[in-house]
């Protein structure tokens, strides 16, 4: 499925609307080589819609009567904290910052300036299992090859949404607004308060400190990498030069 919802042009320069685009895929499209063609497609379409701020990840596909479902969504969003909740709807304030954080999560260039260079945020974001991969237009994250569930009673905090969400919440908009709309039969479903909780789901609780980098998946700076380059030279020319012991007819 393609959607969007594009509001004319006195609407979005007077009421600061905003131009919202979502799409489906099949998880089977991350088979084989899929995770290498989804990275593609999002790099493809980061470049055409130049986006101010969006995500990818796993996803809850509703219907077109969404609104008949939204309590089955909020049940889903509790017991999984990873999924994306992927709406239309949005509010002039998410032009001051970003409303949501999943496995892929892409700024515009004029926000993520705003943490530094490409290199303090590999500084950071020092795990080689986090991808920063800058674009024309904005600079996309990837935290880890494969998206999370986040199952809540198992792993409601994904280590690597975690570190991400770190670096990038300084930037995160500080009122997402409500996500669902109202109920009138008393079934549960987002309001302004859960919703804000959920946009924070992968915060670090209140005095916690921020994990540091784990040493097995340190970046290897220029340097060490080249004296690693330098030691296999050495190595390589040492065994080249090795005499053979083998009997010579």
């Amino acid at each position: 499925m393609f959607e969007a919802i594009l509001p004319v042009e006195w609407f979005e320069r007077i009421h600061n609307a905003l131009t919202t685009v979502r799409f489906y895929l099949p998880a089977e499209q991350l088979k084989s080589d899929g995770r290498a063609q989804f990275e593609k497609l999002i790099l493809d379409m980061c470049n055409i819609l130049r986006p101010l701020h969006g995500t990818a990840g796993l996803g809850i596909q509703n219907s077109y009567e969404i609104q008949n479902y939204q309590h089955i969504e909020y049940e889903l969003l509790e017991n999984y904290r990873g999924l994306d909740l992927t709406l239309l709807i949005a509010n002039e304030t998410w032009r001051t910052g970003y409303s949501n954080l999943n496995w892929y999560t892409y700024l515009a260039h004029h926000w993520v300036s705003k943490l530094g260079t490409t290199a303090d945020l590999l500084e950071q974001l020092n795990d080689i299992r986090i991808g920063i991969l800058p674009y024309e237009w904005g600079t996309i994250f990837r935290a880890g090859d494969w998206p999370a569930l986040g199952k809540a009673n198992l792993d409601p905090r994904p280590e690597l949404y975690v570190m991400v969400n770190e670096v990038l919440k300084p930037l995160r908009v500080s009122n997402i607004g409500s996500l669902h709309y109202g109920s009138i039969a008393g079934e549960v479903r987002l309001n302004e308060r859960t919703s804000n909780q959920w946009m924070r789901r992968f915060d670090l609780p209140e005095g916690t400190p921020k994990p540091p980098p784990s040493p097995l998946y340190r970046r290897i700076t220029a340097a060490e990498q080249q004296q690693l380059n330098t030691s296999r030279r050495i190595l390589d020319d040492f065994l080249s030069q090795a005499p053979d012991d083998e009997p010579k007819m």
